[in-house]
Order: C-alpha cells, then sequence, then structure tokens
C-alpha cells in the first residue's frame, strides 16, 4: 500500500484486529478506557509470562517491553491490572 494513506484505507488498517478490532470511523472520539486497559492487561500477561520463561537478568533488561510489568505500577500508580 502507499503511503500517504486516504482517509478510508487508513480507517480500514484501523479497524483491523490488529489495531482497535472494530469500526474504527464510528470509533473515534469514544471513550478509549476500556480498549487500553485491555491493552494494558495483554502486556502485563504476556510480559509475566516472558519472565517466568526466561531468568537471565540480562534478558529482562535488554529491551523496555520485556518486563513492561515493572514499568506499569509506577506509570499508572496502581497495583491493579
Amino acid at each position: 500500500m502507499k503511503y500517504p494513506y486516504e482517509r478510508k484505507q487508513l480507517y480500514e488498517i484501523l479497524s483491523d484486529s490488529e489495531h482497535f478490532g472494530q469500526d474504527y470511523e464510528k470509533f473515534k472520539g469514544s471513550d478509549y478506557d476500556d480498549f487500553i486497559f485491555d491493552k494494558i492487561n495483554q502486556a502485563v500477561t504476556n510480559a509475566k509470562k516472558l519472565r517466568y520463561q526466561y531468568s537471565q537478568k540480562d534478558f529482562l533488561d535488554e529491551d523496555p517491553y520485556t518486563n513492561i510489568e515493572a514499568a506499569l505500577p509506577e506509570i499508572f500508580n496502581t497495583n491493579k491490572f
């Protein structure tokens, strides 16, 4: 696909399951809280799985997305995900 996208193309891309998973044109401007909290929960779950699979400290510190569950409580000032 070429860049930049036309509006219709961008809406189609953002509507797919890898992005918003719903009709983005109807979704835009809506409350994003539930959507974002779901994504954060999934990130925490995935990071914990990675942490338990690998015990090497170097691996955990190598990529900030690998141990995101360690940073999220401080970022969002909560321990509940």
